[in-house]
């Protein structure tokens, strides 16, 4: 395996960490579409396969984006965002060539995670987000350091994630509470017929 492709699954590992809870949520094509290109390079990884010309990232690119708005429309609301998103992650890992690269899909690694607390807040999805998050930053810390153990840069990256919860509870506490839903996004509903019980 060559040098460039060493850290491809654990990357992919994040990943997967990151898309999980959304299985459940966004349309299956746009899941089979994750897991076929994610499938793929890590087969690619490892028989040195070459990947995808930028044409052809391109057109899937586009593709991708179709898809989107047929499944969703052209309302741009919680759900069509977390689809697209989840579409350009899966397609992200097929740029891959530089060390550069595999930052940019880590960071798109973390804002797959966040975008968790659009649907939910409970205390089991806190608990898994702070797991995806401890995931993807051992493998950040992988990719930035190629001496060491594995299990001693999920060590590393717990006291990493040690030291940022001051800050954590700091903003927690001292950042002014927003008003209606996460962001301003907002909460789709249902359309329901009659008249309502206030005039």
């Amino acid at each position: 395996m060559q040098t460039t492709n060493h850290h491809i699954p654990l990357i992919i590992a994040a990943l997967l960490g990151a898309m999980a809870p959304h299985a459940v949520r966004l349309p299956l094509w746009i899941v089979g579409w994750c897991v076929l290109f994610w499938g793929y390079h890590l087969i690619s990884a490892r028989y040195d396969w070459s990947l995808p010309p930028k044409w052809l990232r391109q057109g899937l690119i586009l593709v991708g984006f179709i898809g989107v708005i047929l499944t969703f429309g052209t309302t741009f609301g919680r759900d069509a965002g977390v689809g697209l998103l989840a579409v350009a992650t899966g397609l992200k890992p097929l740029e891959i060539r530089s060390y550069r690269d595999k930052m940019v899909t880590l960071f798109m690694a973390y804002f797959l995670v966040v975008t968790c607390l659009l649907y939910t807040t409970s205390l089991p999805m806190t608990l898994y987000m702070f797991g995806s998050v401890w995931l993807t930053t051992t493998v950040l810390v992988h990719v930035n350091s190629l001496s060491g153990s594995i299990a001693g840069k999920f060590a590393y990256a717990v006291r990493m994630l040690g030291q940022a919860l001051p800050v954590m509870l700091i903003l927690f506490f001292l950042f002014p509470r927003i008003q209606g839903s996460l962001w301003g996004v907002p909460k789709q509903t249902n359309a329901q017929t009659g008249f309502n019980n206030e005039l």
